[in-house]
């Protein structure tokens, strides 16, 4: 019988394909079987084992260089072989349990190497008889990148492995050699810092092996994602998250009256969340401390060299005094009442201006009337009173009274009369905040009014002789007298200036007015001149104006950022000398003494000086642009620690754009050596807008939105890549807080130069955050300068990051304190839905029970890591550290 032929082999797997896909994969079927379709059986198992990826092949790194300790007897103790409450003798494990020694204080000298072990110089077979020895193994792990890593240590003695003083694992049987020795693992958890390793061994009496060890470290990660070091102690070490947060710094500063004396406050953050203070007082002639206390409640006299401090208890306070020279207490006053209530001192040290606050108490918790947007705050019905207390009679005598909170601002230097100030909010006007300044007689009660209902900031200060007053307003208070801009610009009321008011013809002299720095504070000393804490560029800076000559002299702190600084303000014991704090972004708080006279400083005390001498610190370099429009940007930028200008390195780049410059402080919470220390390069700039660089480009911030302060950030960063090639442009990450948070959205829908942002507490809809913050409507009074949602559509809804969501590509992470009340965290929330919605790439962390900034230590310490470990997923295509922070779960959620 003759068959015909009728499939041919491509039509049989054909039709076999309709029944089982699996039959005609790439892994099963002939080499002429017709083309694979695009979905396999859901059960082949050829097609599972194809898609597996690849397993990457460990790299396993061998510990090159080893310190070892002398060793350490641990002779038996008496009763050694009687069994405890236990039931245990004193056994060799119970020997290798002894806690492990503090490494400071070994002897360590470099090991051997013998057969691939590290032995002690001295190493030896245990002599029958001999005590127990304990001995400390130590090297150090330095990875350039988040790694996961197991450790193996090999040792014929038993052992406990520690990192960084927590023990990992341990080994608790001896074996006769070496080549027989067992191991000890563990998993590590490795971010860039210097990892601490010891090892604790034990040589036991019966044992019969001579000292050794070997250690590897064995991971998973290639290695183009992550470099291991193995550094000697000597070496400088990475600068990590805890030397940034933790730590002792100097906070405060405050020269004596008499000039002779300085006391300092410093601070702590421990990692258990508390807060540590103290302070120390020194001579300045001799640098000699002579007085030491915990706490932070001391403050200097109004004359010579003594302290006080107020003590509380059971509500009451009463005031010590302290001699700084002798340590001799004196009580002055007792049984004072102390809930709300601030004292401030006479010049004679015969009494106090008491300002008491008395808390409204709402008559139901069941709703409240809002009266107006300062009343959601919470305080706003609470009024604060003057009183004079003198010692002699014990009586509180009331200054002032009625419907308005006084504040008390200056008291004169014959102790006669006093500066006090009220504000009113007033939402018809511009600032809607408004304040009046009076002068009060304290002996006849006349009350002169010297500035009604104006917008000056509501510090006013009595000049030596006391017929003048230092006040700090904005460029628009008292009349305009005080602004210098361009017509058509709007002045930025956050660009603070100096004025002198003649008190008894009510003229007033706008000092600073064509002074470019932007005051921060400011303080009519006792030699006549007044001490001026400015915004300066991108710098802080102390500068001194002559009232007669008219001159400002800038005073010689060599720090990029005086925080600090303090003179005495007292005319009979003026002594030409004062102090400052000052930091950088690589330079840890310090303090200064400073020669007046000379216009000389020299340096008294540091911090973190460990810091200093461990850490390796990135390179620091200016760079400035001329923009489009034709003005100058400035900046700066980092370079990691290792940099090879041969290599493409990614780029983070720092911005506030909310009007102040960004902050060279070493403890930053956005800490730029940290970043570079990470591998990043690092680039910072002060767009327009920012104060500190004159009226006219501080006004550029208002009315604005955004759109100035992105344009130069879009502009500087692209001629900054075109500058320096070692930048990878595809690789290019931002970040901002506030005002910057917004920023990082409103970029991401201008710009896509960006491959990660981060914004902290951002704004995303200008509208919702003008009405719900609390601050909202009273900062754009200023940023938005008579504009609001419903006549300038074009910055509260076009502006807005929220309205052009769907332009965003960027991954964004956002995060957000939950008790945020200046940008309430539904700013987050919602660009956040809108992004899911959307389908982009977005995170959102929120940190329970912090405000705008974070302080809870761990806390804060989650938040920085977060936004490297983001940086690390986009710019470094490396995402372990951000799955180690936030191990996804809940994927099917």
């Amino acid at each position: 019988m003759k068959y015909e032929t009728l499939f041919d082999v491509k039509t049989l797997f054909a039709a076999a394909a309709l029944l089982c896909p699996a039959w005609i994969c790439a892994e099963t079927a002939p080499a002429d079987a017709p083309e694979q379709p695009a979905a396999c059986a859901p059960d082949c198992a050829a097609c599972a084992e194809a898609e597996k990826p690849a397993q990457p092949k460990d790299t396993v790194l061998a510990v090159p260089a080893c310190d070892v300790s002398a060793a350490l007897a641990v002779p038996a103790p008496a009763f050694a072989d009687v069994k405890n409450l236990d039931g245990k003798v004193f056994d060799a494990e119970a020997a290798l349990r002894l806690p492990i020694p503090d490494a400071d204080k070994l002897a360590f000298v470099p090991a051997i190497v013998q057969d691939g072990f590290f032995a002690p110089q001295d190493a030896a077979a245990p002599a029958e008889g001999e005590p127990a020895t304990l001995r400390v193994y130590r090297f150090f792990v330095t990875p350039s990148a988040y790694v996961k890593a197991k450790l193996k240590v090999k040792t014929p003695q038993r052992c406990e492995v520690y990192v960084n003083g927590a023990k990992v694992a341990d080994k608790l049987s001896a074996q006769e050699s070496a080549e027989k020795a067992e191991t000890a693992e563990a998993e590590l958890s490795l971010e860039v810092a210097r990892c601490e390793i010891l090892v604790k061994t034990l040589v036991a009496a019966g044992d019969k092996a001579t000292p050794a060890l070997s250690a590897e470290i064995v991971t998973s990660k290639a290695p183009d994602k992550v470099a291991i070091a193995f550094p000697k102690a000597s070496d400088k070490r990475p600068l990590t998250i805890a030397d940034v947060n933790e730590g002792e710094r100097v906070v405060g500063g405050a020269i004596s009256p008499n000039g002779k004396y300085v006391m300092n406050t410093f601070s702590e953050l421990k990692a258990d969340e508390s807060v540590r203070w103290r302070i120390e007082v020194r001579a300045l002639a001799s640098g000699k401390v002579v007085f030491r206390a915990d706490g932070a409640d001391y403050a200097w006299m109004p004359q010579g060299a003594r302290i006080y401090r107020r003590k509380v208890a059971l509500g009451r306070a009463s005031y010590v005094a302290i001699d700084v020279a002798t340590g001799v207490e004196t009580t002055l006053a007792e049984d004072l009442p102390h809930d709300n209530h601030g004292y401030t001192w006479l010049p004679d040290e015969s009494g106090f201006i008491v300002s008491k606050t008395e808390k409204w108490v709402a008559p139901t918790d069941n709703f409240t009337r809002v009266l107006n947007i300062a009343d959601r705050s919470g305080a706003f019905r609470n009024r604060t009173y003057l009183y004079l207390y003198k010692f002699a009679d014990g009586v509180m005598r009331p200054l002032t009274a009625g419907t308005k909170s006084t504040s008390l601002n200056s008291v004169s230097p014959d102790g006669k009369s006093i500066l006090f100030s009220t504000n009113d909010v007033d939402y018809s006007r511009p600032e809607y905040s408004r304040n009046s300044l009076y002068k009060l007689d304290l002996d006849t009660m006349k009350l002169d009014a010297l500035v009604v209902d104006d917008s000056y900031d509501s510090f006013a200060q009595f000049s030596p002789d006391g017929k003048k007053a230092l006040l700090v307003g904005s460029p628009n208070a008292l009349g305009g007298v005080g602004r210098n801009v361009p017509e058509g610009m709007t002045a930025n009321s956050y660009d603070k200036q100096a004025f002198i008011l003649d008190l008894a013809t009510k003229e007033v002299d706008p000092i600073t007015r064509d002074f470019d720095p932007s005051v921060a504070a400011a303080r009519w000393a006792g030699d006549g001149r007044i001490y001026l804490t400015v915004e300066d560029k991108d710098r802080k800076s102390v500068y001194a104006y002559n009232p007669a000559s008219r001159k400002f002299t800038k005073i010689a702190v060599p720090a990029e950022a005086v925080y600090g600084f303090s003179v005495s303000t007292n005319p009979k014991e003026f002594v030409p000398v004062a102090t400052a704090l000052g930091q950088g972004s690589l330079v840890p708080p310090k303090a200064y003494v400073v020669d007046l006279k000379k216009n000389a400083a020299r340096e008294y005390l540091s911090s973190l000086d460990d810091v200093v001498s461990e850490a390796a610190m990135p390179t620091e370099r200016p760079w400035n642009f001329v923009s489009s429009a034709g003005v100058e940007i400035t900046g700066q930028y980092f370079l990691p620690t290792d940099f090879d200008p041969n290599k493409k390195y990614p780029m983070i780049v720092y911005y506030y754009g909310g009007t102040s410059p960004t902050t060279r402080g070493f403890g930053s919470h956005y800490s730029y050596p940290l970043w570079a220390a990470n591998g990043y390069v690092v680039y910072v700039l002060q767009p327009t807008g920012t104060t500190g660089f004159g009226q006219e480009f501080s006004a550029g911030h208002v009315n604005a939105w955004g759109r100035r302060t992105s344009d130069d950030i879009i502009e500087g960063v692209k001629k900054f890549c075109a500058e320096h090639p070692f930048v990878n442009e595809k690789k290019i990450g931002c970040i901002g807080a506030s005002y910057g948070g917004f920023m990082t959205m409103y970029l991401q829908t201008r710009t896509d130069i960006f491959a990660a942002a981060v914004a902290h507490a951002g704004i995303s809809d200008i509208t919702s955050y003008w009405g719900e913050g609390y601050w909202g409507a009273v900062y754009n009074a200023v940023a938005a300068a008579g504009s609001f949602p419903w006549k300038n559509r074009e910055i509260f809804v076009e502006q807005s990051p929220l309205f052009s969501a769907d332009k965003i590509k960027t991954p964004i992470l956002l995060c957000h304190g939950q008790a945020d009340t200046n940008v309430p965290v539904g700013e987050s929330i919602q660009m956040f839905a809108a992004l899911k919605i959307l389908g982009k790439p977005v995170e959102l962390v929120t940190f329970k029970a912090e405000d705008h900034i974070l302080s809870g230590y761990g806390r804060r310490t989650q938040w920085m890591k977060s936004h490297l470990a983001w940086f690390d997923r986009w710019l470094k295509d490396d995402s372990d550290w951000w799955n180690a922070l936030y191990p996804d779960t809940q994927k099917n959620w």
